[in-house]
């Protein structure tokens, strides 16, 4: 799959946003994820598998 900004670059970079049962995906190559500053925030997204849970109101075996 090529990615969908530059189209010449095999998509490295698969992002999928559920809202309202309304799935969008999005596939980037890793140069264009970085262009768009998708790296960065990606970088320090720091989210544990307890906080992931807690976020969605699941408790841990």
């Amino acid at each position: 799959m090529f990615c969908e900004k530059c189209k010449h670059n095999e998509a490295t970079v698969h992002l999928t946003e559920i809202i309202k049962n309304v799935k969008s995906e999005v596939h980037l190559c890793e140069s264009c994820a970085r262009e768009i500053g998708l790296n960065s925030k990606l970088a320090t997204f720091n989210l544990t598998v307890p906080d992931m849970l807690s976020f969605l109101d699941v408790e841990e075996a």
